[in-house]
């Protein structure tokens, strides 16, 4: 479901895959990233975007809280610390940067978090690199806790890694503590790309490649066939292009005689026009 290794994807993943806010993704920086935990890494969340308080919601107050590294986005975060960081920013990253940062007004030398706007433009980055349709990205908060409840995680754990209204203060370095939320965030189970695709749109994708497939190609030498019966249409047709020609002339469009052939060059004008010979008659615009 996760796009290849893009900054982009990095920032999906850490939506998807740990229930945060749009503004707690942009404000991770590495100094919150433990990997030394087992079985599960840990990611302590303090502040959001540039280092503002946690979202009050339910509650009076909200706590800090620690979530489990889900496998994938330990993935994607080794990644990002090993290459992906100087790929997007000319140099290694240092414990107070942020995971995912970006340029102030293009300088590399001032790295900072990113806002709402940009980080809604590289959300809709991450759907197209992953060839799934945007909805918000506030939606994978929802999608995070489904999955959770659908892989058989408790509710009250979700709600711990997702609000901790309560402010347990969490060791993640305790088995008795510790354990709950990796199971939880353990039983999240991505689904794929094919799944993820309509049945209906599938079949009609497939459809259509089983028609471009028995449609007879096309060849050189038919199409330069094709394209010489339009250059040299048929004369005994009366097309669109012969009553255009005839209509902007005033003539008839086949062959004229030459004047010289009508009237010699010294014979009398009259209104203009060479006068015709007794025996030249013109054919009627009917006739033709």
């Amino acid at each position: 479901m996760l796009a290849p290794d893009t900054e982009a994807s990095v920032f999906a993943a850490l939506a998807l895959l740990t229930g945060m806010r749009e503004g707690e993704v942009c404000g991770v920086r590495w100094r919150d990233i433990d990997l030394r935990a087992v079985p599960l890494g840990a990611l302590h969340l303090r502040t959001q975007y540039g280092g503002g308080l946690l979202k009050i919601e339910r509650t009076a107050n909200e706590h800090s809280r620690k979530i489990a590294i889900h496998p994938a986005l330990a993935a994607k975060l080794a990644w990002r610390w090993r290459e992906g960081f100087e790929l997007m920013n000319c140099r290694k990253p240092t414990p107070d940067d942020f995971v995912v940062a970006r340029r102030d007004h293009g300088r590399v030398e001032r790295l900072v978090h990113h806002t709402k706007k940009t980080g809604s433009t590289l959300w809709d980055r991450a759907c197209g690199e992953a060839g799934v349709q945007n909805l918000t990205l506030h939606a994978t908060r929802h999608t995070f806790i489904t999955l959770a409840r659908r892989g058989g995680a408790r509710t009250e754990v979700v709600e711990q890694i997702t609000h901790n209204a309560r402010g347990t203060i969490v060791d993640h370095y305790t088995h008795w503590d510790w354990q709950p939320l990796c199971q939880a965030v353990l039983a999240l189970q991505l689904p794929t790309s094919r799944e993820l695709q309509p049945p209906r749109a599938a079949a009609r994708v497939a459809k259509n490649v089983a028609t471009l497939a028995a449609a007879t190609a096309i060849t050189e030498e038919k199409w330069w066939r094709r394209r010489e019966s339009k250059l040299e249409p048929d004369p005994g047709k009366r097309g669109k292009s012969r009553k255009k020609t005839q209509l902007r002339t005033g003539t008839p469009t086949h062959q004229i005689p030459a004047v010289s052939a009508i009237a010699p060059p010294s014979a009398p004008r009259v209104n203009g026009t060479f006068p015709l010979p007794e025996n030249t008659s013109v054919p009627s615009s009917t006739a033709l």
